[in-house]
Parts: C-alpha cells; structure tokens; sequence
C-alpha cells in the first residue's frame, strides 16, 4: 500500500491479498488484512476530506464485476460474503 496526498486529497493505492480459498488460513489472512486497513483509514483518512482509493482490493461489491461466478468455497474468494462486507468496512463502499 502507498498513500499521498496530492492537492488535499489523499490517495491510496493498495494490492490486498487474494485469500486463496474460502475456509483457508489465507482466507483469514485477508479478513484481517481488511481489518487492519480500516484501522489504519481510520487513524489517517479523516471522513471531512477527499480520499481516493484504488488498485486491486481483491473483493469484488456484486456478481456482475466478476467475470464467471463460481460457489465461494469452490474458488475464488473476492465473490464470498465475508469478503465483500471486509471490503465495505474498510473501505466504506
């Protein structure tokens, strides 16, 4: 993760883990990940000034941003529930 703040707004752009499969300590890790940077957004990001985050977050909002769906415990993990309400609690969205 790098962050900047360029002309007021503060930039952040992130890679999170992937997470593997759903179930795995990889899986947990990631989890955990979301957690820290909300931690982390919480201690530096005030909700009063603009923020950009971007770069791969590795948890997708719905079905439709992903390009086949296949059952969460099957695969990929940024279609799963937990992920996606990980990624809404960090990032807000």
């Amino acid at each position: 993760m790098v962050s900047a703040v360029c002309a007021g707004i503060r930039v952040v752009s992130l890679y999170a883990p992937n997470g593997r499969v759903v179930g795995s300590p990889f899986y947990a890790g990631k989890l955990k990940w979301f957690e820290r940077l909300r931690r982390w957004l919480d201690e530096n990001a005030s909700p009063d000034e603009p923020l950009v985050i971007g770069g791969d977050l590795n948890a997708t909002p719905t079905d439709a941003d992903v390009w086949t769906r296949s059952p969460p415990t099957a695969g990929p993990t940024s279609p799963s529930p937990s992920a996606r309400l990980s990624r809404a609690s960090a990032t807000g969205a």
